[in-house]
């Protein structure tokens, strides 16, 4: 099996992902032209894609007005499902759709989260589009994500600016828009062409025509949510007894905390951080859970396989789109895998006999690629494949 690495990502153009995670990922933005004009070029047009904004199951959202120039009573933020009469009498210009979680809902945009497999897809957030009308668009604002902006239909008006401490404001209800917004950077994109933004950049698109943007945004967990992870793992891990204590206290008059106690406090502190496989399940767990997302209509492909012994030589097995994978070896070549928020710890004495074979195995089902299925993932998984079957997530052709 082929590293996605070893093949080129049309998104970085002629440049290779390397080159692309050294010098821009979470670092500055980068503009790549003209990369994706033919492959945009079959993507469902806007009127076939305003139609999922009538479906109850994606999450859509209609912006009347221009955030940014109109007053904030000229604005309003409505959420879906819309009817066919509210988008059927849009005005010819300031109105802008959003569509979330389009991966899940048609399959062209899932395909092009391949373009971006040189990047943990446990780092994804969800490909959203954006559909406007000359002069649409959201306001200036930041995302404290990455996020990949392709042009897939006529031509948005891009302005960026460097992370700065610049306040938030809520012009309207769920919209913050950054203050006194000065752009250093001003391009006119067209389909085909790709804007990379890392984390806390600020950024404001307005449509120049009648225009479709697909954004590949990527998750990063706040220090708050892994915390909370943190201490729900350690609440249910009943070998983390852990409590303040003073053995080496002398008596005395102070009343005040001293520097030992806050000593006693890191050692508390330390040996949570010093606990590997406590850490790698709080970020695991973290990551590949999935909120809300409920199964889409698109993964309607499964077999009713439900055991092991199901699984022949020449059958092709994919991850469905919904879910989150990733994977984690420890120190001492333990291997564990979580799906969904879930662990499977596998735990085969010929895992480690089998390793690069098996990780091969995850990388390629983690990054949703089809794969061949091999009798040697049957005798060294059979932890996770019964895991997969009894919750439907995979494609079996």
């Amino acid at each position: 099996m082929k590293k996605p690495l070893q093949e080129p990502s049309p998104i970085l153009g002629d440049m290779n992902a390397e080159t692309f995670m050294s010098t821009f990922w979470q670092k500055k933005p980068c503009l790549f032209k003209q990369v994706l004009s033919d492959r945009v070029a079959s993507f469902p047009d806007e009127n076939e894609l305003a139609g999922f904004a009538l479906e109850e199951e994606v999450e859509s959202r209609l912006i009347l007005g221009s955030p940014g120039i109109s007053q904030p009573s000229e604005l309003t933020l409505s959420h879906g499902p819309f009817n066919s009469e509210t988008l059927t009498s849009l005005p010819e210009t300031n109105w802008t759709l959003l569509l979330q979680s389009m991966d899940l809902w048609e399959p062209g945009f899932a395909d092009c989260l391949n373009w971006v497999n040189f990047i943990p897809r446990w780092r994804l957030d969800d490909i959203m589009l954006s559909i406007a009308a000359p002069g649409g668009g959201v306001g200036p604002h930041r995302d404290q994500y990455d996020v990949f902006l392709i042009q897939t239909r006529g031509k948005k008006r891009w302005q960026v600016a460097p992370p700065s401490d610049i306040n938030d404001f809520e012009a309207i209800a769920d919209l913050l828009l950054v203050d006194n917004f000065q752009a250093e950077f001003d391009e006119i994109l067209s389909a085909g062409d790709v804007l990379y933004l890392p984390p806390g950049w600020l950024h404001w698109g307005i449509a120049q025509t009648l225009t479709v943007t697909c954004s590949i945004g990527f998750r990063s967990p706040d220090i708050d949510v892994l915390l909370q992870q943190l201490i729900e793992e350690i609440s249910t891990n009943h070998s983390f007894n852990l409590r303040y204590s003073d053995p080496w206290r002398k008596a005395s008059s102070q009343m005040g905390i001293t520097a030992a106690d806050i000593n006693e406090l890191k050692q508390m502190l330390n040996t949570i951080s010093d606990n590997e496989t406590l850490l790698s399940d709080v970020l695991a767990r973290q990551v590949t859970q999935t909120g809300d997302i409920e199964h889409s209509a698109s993964e309607n492909r499964q077999l009713p396989m439900k055991t092991i012994e199901d699984f022949q030589e020449g059958i092709r097995i994919q991850l469905i789109p919904s879910s989150r994978m990733t994977y984690y070896i420890t120190s001492s070549a333990e291997l564990s895998v979580y799906i969904n928020g879930e662990r499977i710890d596998l735990a085969s004495a010929l895992i480690k006999a089998e390793m690069k074979s098996i990780t091969q195995f995850l990388d390629q089902l983690a990054g949703h690629h089809q794969l061949p299925y091999k009798p040697i993932i049957k005798q060294t998984t059979p932890e996770l494949l019964q895991f997969l079957l009894e919750n439907d997530l995979l494609y079996i052709d």
